[in-house]
């Protein structure tokens, strides 16, 4: 995968190494209360790069479905 040096210095680095600092400790955001995990730095709510706008199921088709605006052209090294 090819990325884009300046792209990846706009990105915050809970961004960039998500899955590294997980890895080391999978409560680093404060998503899982009962973990014995401290958090390190609490994201919850955040809609900076995206946000889930409406969600729907269809009990039918067992199909979750949602719509996610993209708000920023980086954040996935896109």
């Amino acid at each position: 995968m090819v990325t884009k040096p300046d792209v990846i210095s706009e990105l915050e680095k809970e961004r960039v190494e998500f899955h590294k600092l997980l890895a080391v400790n999978p409560n680093y955001f404060g998503n899982l209360p009962e973990s014995p995990y401290k958090p390190v730095k609490k994201i919850i709510g955040n809609t900076k790069y995206e946000e889930l706008t409406c969600i729907g199921f269809n009990p039918i088709l067992n199909q979750l479905e949602a719509t996610v605006p993209v708000k920023l052209p980086i954040g996935y090294i896109g």
